[in-house]
This record gives structure tokens, sequence and C-alpha cells, in this order.
């Protein structure tokens, strides 16, 4: 499973679910990762092994690709993808109002991701027919 905002929040929460259920988790990340490692040392070991942090910005196109496809290679399939990425705003009851950066971040990030991804979640499909 892929998980983008993956470094607090809801990101982070949706991570160590997956990771609770068996998932191999890529948690990516723009930049935050304090949290992430810190989940990391307090798992067992065993768990440890089902997740990968990567950093990269999900607004830049090039960077998106190369870790989609990087991703892909590792584990031959992708079964998931949540995306949580966003643009912080105020304190936890301004969450929720709308914003142009907000709304342009979801967006685009959906638009910059599945197209990679779709491919690779209906590859399997495709070859079984």
């Amino acid at each position: 499973a892929i998980v983008t905002g993956a470094g607090s929040g809801i990101g982070l929460s949706i991570v160590k679910s997956l990771i609770n259920q068996g998932y191999l988790v890529e948690a990516c990340t723009r930049a935050k990762r304090d949290k992430l490692d810190n989940y990391i040392e307090e798992i067992s070991p065993d768990l440890r092994k089902n997740i990968s942090i990567r950093t990269f910005d999900i607004n830049n196109s090039v960077d998106v690709k190369e870790n989609i496809v990087s991703i892909y290679n590792t584990y031959k399939q992708i079964d998931a993808l949540v995306n949580c990425a966003g643009v912080p705003q105020g304190g936890l009851f301004n969450l929720t109002k709308i914003d142009v950066r907000l709304i342009s971040c979801i967006l685009s990030s959906i638009y910059r991701i599945f197209p990679g991804i779709s491919y690779r979640l209906a590859k399997p499909c495709v070859l079984k027919q």
C-alpha cells in the first residue's frame, strides 16, 4: 500500500492501521519524518520490515513518477493507494476550511499519482484475462 501525507495526522494513522493489518506500506511524506521514525522505533522488529519511508514532494511530477516506478519494481504490484497529502492550515478546528491551495494540492496529487498507479493496479487483472 502507498500512503501519501504519511508524516502526520490522518496519513500516519492510516499507516499504523495498515501495518497492524499486515500490509507492506510505503509511507510517503514531503518532509516530516520525525513521527514516522518514532513509530518505527516503537513497533516490533517483525512489523518494521513492513514499512519503508519515502521522502518526496507530491507536487513534483518527476519525483512522483520515479517513486511510483521504484515502488512497483520493488514489489511487482500495488494493492492500495491512500492519498492524504494536503496543505496544513491553522489549528485543528480550521483544517476543514476550503482553501485554493488545499484543493489544488489534493487534485494535482491525484493527477500526478493516478496515471502511474492505475496501470500498475490494473496490470495483474489484464494479464490474467
